[in-house]
């Protein structure tokens, strides 16, 4: 959404931002006039070995989310009225015959996969410009979450325009798997050409505190909610290019067929090939009401993005009104529950209660409501009446507002009909300034071609409709539903069906049963029904009918319309005998845990365990819904008695196992040993704690074997006799090696043994040396940084403690300290004054401390200008000859421009478009005083450059 009134001076903007934006008004304001250096955010395949599951791994560089997210507030500061970034585009170039891995099995059925990583996105969106699946083919993208798996993508998401982008899958981890038959490898195009990295966290960025849960209604306090409850089922939010995000709605047309007309704001800047990168999530909304301006408010809730369209074709489009109409490529999921909003194209505006839903910065969705007078305007005038405009202005909110991501949002009026959608304003939570509405009225008419208005597509037949309301997707086809299409029985009972005959039928509709099974008898509550009625279908059977699933239909006919809704009724009875197997016969276990194991019972039940050290089974253990028939039992009280008995359940009922079980546990012969590290140096002592079992008899005795140690070389010291110990005692041993350790993994056995009883236990430890050093990140080594903000990033050695030392020096020698600090991660920010800087990281650990080498960067904040909002710096300044002009992003097809004083062109010189710093040698002119003047498109810089000899 555009959050500036484009025609208001920048003064004002930043005025406006300081005082209605709160905290990211100060962010952004702070970071005007800085500049974030440019990442390289190209992408690697990781040539390393497969993962256990045979798995190839694709890795994207590390991409710093802090800085993305900065540059992007910086960006909407300097952008005003472009849709709000929330993630990293990463172009790429990725097919089977080039990445992943194929396996093919018996039946001649081909699997690609591969996996896809981008260390810390919030989420992952991907892009392929080229799919095309044959028949056979599917595809599955399975997420970070192992629960989590989106599709099948089928041949029926093929599209003319032959391309996929995907919903946006959480978590920096993905796996994408595609199979189909051998014989249709050479139909299968398939090419990924993005991978987009989340920096924010889609739906996951606070918002302002004073928004409105469309999940609010009267009984929450929010009855006016309830007055635009079908509207909100029309409004979704978007991704465009899997990066940026607007808010949109469906739209009814005359014809009410549910054409999947989807209108949203012009300035969100879709054009035809990036309509098909569209993603719309329906349903996207917290599920209950949270207080206004309360915390909860404004961070993410529960909603959830897994109901969903990919795919658009753009129909027409407006800049004057800020609308543009897409048809979704594809139905719109029964899920979505869809409504279809209906629309008033008169150019009077009534007075009454209007609302706008929409998604502020890709939160959850929202609703705001006004009652003051509305009235028309112009973009960039919002204070300002004019009769004729092509806007509609809410003058102020009098419950929630709206924010940058809400563009496109519908406005409605009190009668629940569209007006326009959402182009921009000043208002925001904490203040009472306006909105710009793109008009509904001129978005109709306006244009002198279909591709520029509404009325060719939202009024097809020319009926020369000034409204029309709005429609629930679920009427737009003649249907038979019901709650649920599978009931079950637990014989002698009986079933009922609630049947459900849409709105769509044109005449009385007639019910019948086709294909009824023997032993069934059913019985309709009604036979002859009304369009839209209800009924209910009663089934019962004999208590002798076979146990199992049975199949039926039930026709609903009006004489026209037909449609046919099969059901299927299952039979139970209830869980069959069983019995317990093991243990049952008093018999002793060995150790503090044991196998419990009985017979099933029926093939659908599900089991309850029930343990205790008494027989009446009081304050038993419950082990509830095992839908197995073993269960490891753990953590047994030693020398004790124990009862154990199973039910079966299934959802007719409950039995209990024949027979109840029991067993003794043995006397505690455990072994428990601590080392006071597991990581010990190469002249160390290894320091054991042993406590023995209360079950040891007196005079027992340790010994020590190891397979990878020779224990002659090892010295044992210890408090206690190792061939009198006792049970309960605890024993302190200390390992000292005769020469150093050497460097690996080990592990020692010990064995206690007493006159009738034996038990062993492993401890296993490593010897470590010192850590190895630090390697340094960002800056690079040399960097020459246009802004007095740095952010130094490294990775820690291996075998370093997480505290690392950071020292930044004026000189090499680190004797002039700026920074000497220990720190607890491997990021640091912080402010210098210009000039040539030396960084180091000290990395340690109980062995040692090492320290990396020493990378420099120079600063140089100041004399910066800038050009199309990008920064430049020219340096040095005087100069002998060769000047660095130095840029924060490239330049898209600059020049640099050499002049003298009098203006004449020396040279004109091309900047490489990717390139951030670029030599320009004055060596051939004499001294004297010169001008660069550096080009971009149709803008231009000028810095005069002193040239001495």
């Amino acid at each position: 959404m555009t959050k500036y009134d484009s025609a208001v001076p920048w003064f004002q903007i930043l005025d406006y931002i300081v005082v209605m934006k709160g905290w990211i008004g100060f962010l952004v304001c702070s970071l005007w006039g800085s500049l974030l250096l440019s990442q390289e955010l190209s992408s690697t395949l990781v040539d390393a070995p497969f993962t256990s599951a045979g798995v190839p791994t694709w890795s994207s560089r590390s991409w710093n989310n802090d800085s993305l997210y900065q540059a992007e507030l910086l960006r909407r500061a300097t952008n005003p009225g472009s849709a709000p970034r929330f993630a990293q585009v990463n172009e790429v170039d990725i097919d089977p015959q080039s990445y992943g891995r194929w396996t093919v099995d018996d039946h001649g059925i081909r699997t690609w996969r591969l996996r896809i990583e981008s260390k810390g996105a919030y989420s992952l969106n991907l892009g392929f410009t080229e799919f095309h699946l044959p028949p056979s083919a599917q595809l599955l993208i399975h997420g970070q979450n192992p629960k989590t798996t989106y599709g099948p993508f089928t041949p029926a998401d093929n599209e003319v325009h032959n391309a996929l982008w995907t919903p946006i899958i959480p978590g920096e981890v993905l796996q994408l798997e595609l199979q189909l038959s051998e014989k249709e490898i050479d139909d299968l195009q398939f090419r990924l050409r993005f991978i987009n990295h989340d920096f924010m966290g889609f739906g996951r960025i606070a918002v302002g505190d004073c928004h409105i849960d469309v999940a609010c209604d009267q009984d929450t306090d929010w009855p006016q909610v309830d007055q635009f409850r079908a509207a909100i089922h029309s409004v979704g939010v978007l991704s465009i290019d899997g990066e940026r995000t607007c808010t949109g709605y469906l739209v009814n047309n005359s014809q009410q067929d549910c054409t999947p007309y989807f209108i949203t704001a012009a300035h969100c800047d879709i054009d035809r090939s990036q309509a098909r990168s569209m993603v719309v999530y329906w349903n996207f909304q917290n599920s209950y009401c949270r207080a206004v301006n309360s915390f909860e408010n404004s961070q993410n809730g529960n909603g959830e993005l897994n109901t969903f369209n990919t795919g658009a074709f753009l129909l027409a489009s407006s800049e004057a009104s800020d609308f543009i109409l897409f048809r979704l490529d594809d139905p719109i999921p029964e899920e979505a529950n869809a409504y279809f909003a209906g629309w008033d194209n008169r150019p009077e505006v009534e007075q009454g209660l209007y609302a706008s839903i929409h998604h502020p910065l890709t939160q959850e969705k929202r609703i705001s409501f006004t009652e003051a007078p509305i009235y028309p305007g112009k973009w960039g005038e919002g204070t300002s009446a004019f009769p004729e405009g092509d806007h509609l202005i809410v003058p102020r909110w009098s419950q929630g507002t709206t924010e940058d991501g809400s563009s496109g949002g519908p406005l409605f009026n009190p009668r629940g009909l569209v007006v326009g959608q959402l182009h921009g304003g000043r208002a925001a939570c904490g203040n009472n300034d306006y909105d710009a509405f793109g008009r509904f009225s001129s978005a109709w008419s306006d244009g002198s071609i279909a591709s520029e208005r509404l009325m060719d597509w939202l009024d097809p037949l020319e009926e020369g409709l000034e409204e029309l309301e709005g429609r629930w997707a679920n009427l737009c086809a003649i249907s038979l539903t019901t709650t649920t299409t599978i009931q079950t029985i637990c014989v002698p009972d009986s079933a009922q069906f609630h049947l459900q005959v849409s709105e769509a039928f044109t005449a009385p509709v007639e019910l019948s049963l086709l294909d009824l099974p023997d032993g069934w008898k059913a019985r309709f509550s009604r036979t002859r029904v009304q369009p839209g009625d209800t009924l209910e279908l009663f089934l019962s059977t004999e208590i002798n009918q076979p146990l199992g699933g049975s199949t039926f239909q039930v026709e609903a006919n009006d004489g026209t319309n037909q449609v046919v809704l099969e059901l299927e009724v299952e039979t139970k009875t209830l869980p069959k005998d069983f019995n317990i197997v093991e243990p049952q016969l008093n018999e002793e276990i060995r150790g503090s845990s044991t196998v419990l194991t009985w017979l099933k019972s029926s093939p659908d039940a599900t089991y309850t365990l029930y343990v205790a050290d008494n027989a009446n089974f009081q304050d038993a253990q419950i082990i509830p819904t095992l839908s197995d028939t073993v269960f490891l039992l753990e953590q047994l009280v030693f020398e004790t008695t124990y009862f154990w008995q199973v039910e079966a359940t299934n959802s007719c009922g409950t039995k209990t196992a024949t027979s109840t079980g029991t067993f003794r546990t043995p006397p505690d012969i455990s072994i428990l040993m601590d080392l006071a590290s597991e990581s010990v140096c190469p002249f160390d002592t290894l320091a054991v704690q042993i406590t023995l079992g209360q079950g040891f008899q007196s005079f027992a005795s340790l010994s020590m074997s190891s397979n990878e140690l020779d224990l002659s070389e090892i010295f044992i010291q210890s408090s206690s006799n190792l061939e009198l110990l006792e049970g309960g005692q605890v024993v302190h041993l200390q390992l000292i090696r005769k020469n150093a350790w050497p460097l690996g993994d080990y592990q020692l056995s010990i064995t206690i043994a007493d006159s009738g009883r034996t038990n062993q236990a492993s401890l296993a430890f490593s010897v470590i040396h010192a850590p190895e050093a630090s390697r340094l990140l960002e800056p690079q080594d040399g960097a020459v940084i246009l802004d007095s903000e740095v952010h130094l990033l490294w990775e820690l050695g291996q075998n370093a403690h997480p505290e690392s030392l950071l020292q930044v020096a004026r000189d090499s020698s680190f004797q002039e300290l700026s920074i000497n600090q220990y720190l607890n991660n491997t990021t640091f920010h912080l402010d210098l004054g210009d000039g040539v800087y030396y960084w180091r990281i000290w990395s340690e650990n109980d062995c040692a401390n090492t320290v990396s080498k020493t990378h420099s960067f120079q600063i140089n904040a100041k004399n910066i200008g800038q050009l199309n909002g990008k920064k430049l710096a020219i340096i040095p300044n005087p100069t002998n000859g060769v000047v660095y002009t130095q840029f924060s992003e490239p330049l898209i097809r600059g020049q640099i421009e050499v002049l003298n004083m009098a203006g004449q062109l020396l040279q004109n010189i091309q900047i490489p478009d990717n390139n951030l710093t670029f030599n320009l040698t004055l060596e051939d002119y004499p001294s004297g005083i010169y001008l660069l003047r550096i080009k971009e498109r149709r803008t231009s810089v000028t810095r005069r450059v002193i040239l001495l000899r």
